[in-house]
């Protein structure tokens, strides 16, 4: 996830002719490797899920455009 992903959000995120939508997409791929790293490195609590997950991270759930 991290290398493919990820690395697919940061490019779309540097394509963005917008500075306010590229600030955005970079704080969001931000928030998605610190995700991913503590991942790997913790063992979060049984009653988290995937709601407490986006809430902790301040990750939006986006939509894709058609």
């Amino acid at each position: 996830f991290e290398k493919d992903r990820i690395a697919e959000i940061d490019d779309a995120g540097a394509g963005l002719l917008d500075d306010a939508a590229r600030r955005k997409a970079a704080e969001y791929v931000r928030q998605l490797r610190r995700l991913a790293a503590d991942l790997r490195a913790k063992e979060f609590e049984a009653s988290l899920d995937v709601d407490g997950i986006l809430e902790r991270y301040r990750l939006a759930v986006t939509e894709p455009r058609p």
